[in-house]
This record gives C-alpha cells, sequence and structure tokens, in this order.
C-alpha cells in the first residue's frame, strides 16, 4: 500500500548478460538491489522482471517517485564492432571530418600521441 508520498528511486543498467537494478529509499537511505538475466531480443522484459521482483518484496509502484535508465548494449556493440550496417553522408569538401578529434595531449606539440582509428573505413568517403 502507498505511502502517500513517493520515496523510492530506481535505477537500472541493461547489460548484454545482466539487467542490474537498484532501488533508493531516500527517507532512509537503504538500497535493494536485483540482479536478473538480460533478455537480448526485448531488453525490456529483462527490466520489467527486476522490477517485479521489487514488488514481490513489498515495494508499491506509486511510491517509485524516479525511474533512470542505461544501457551498455549500444556502448558494446560499438566498442566490439558488431551490430547493423550504418552510413554516413558528409558535404563535398568534409571528407575527413569523422576523423577530427579534440583529444589532450602530453604538450601541443606533442606528435607521439596515436590516433586511434576509425569506426569504420572511409572506403566511400
Amino acid at each position: 500500500m502507498s505511502s502517500g508520498t513517493p520515496r523510492y528511486r530506481l535505477g537500472v543498467d541493461v547489460g548484454g548478460t545482466h539487467t542490474d537494478l537498484v532501488l533508493l529509499d531516500a527517507a532512509s537511505g537503504a538500497l535493494m538491489v536485483e540482479k536478473v538475466a538480460s533478455t537480448p531480443k526485448n531488453p525490456a522484459l529483462g527490466v520489467l522482471d527486476g522490477i517485479a521482483k521489487f514488488f514481490a518484496r513489498g515495494i508499491d509502484p506509486a511510491d517509485i517517485a524516479f525511474f533512470a535508465h542505461g544501457t551498455t548494449i549500444t556502448t558494446n556493440a560499438l566498442l566490439e564492432m558488431r551490430g547493423a550496417k550504418v552510413g554516413l553522408l558528409i558535404t563535398k569538401g568534409f571528407r575527413a571530418v569523422q576523423e577530427i578529434q579534440a583529444r589532450r595531449r602530453a604538450t601541443a606539440t606533442c606528435s607521439t600521441t596515436s590516433t586511434p582509428s576509425p569506426p569504420r573505413s572511409r572506403r566511400r568517403a
């Protein structure tokens, strides 16, 4: 049963293997944690499964005042170079724009810092 004033803050991180959920009781500072299997074909199902575990522990949905969601699935897909094929259209005269980047060097004239490879080749640029 709801206490009247929402008091919980829920944070969720969907990963490739597990979905992590943390529920903060803003009134007491207590944390509740759940870890459930991720569901890659529909990540929302893993989130709902984790939230249902909080409800089974007596948390009233009306008492959740804040929900934050993040995912490492997209980050991992980029880092591992998997996922859908993509295209990038660039205005004539700006061919190298996707490789321009701001980065810190030991000194302004340092030429020993290597430039990371772009995520995709300039094959058709």
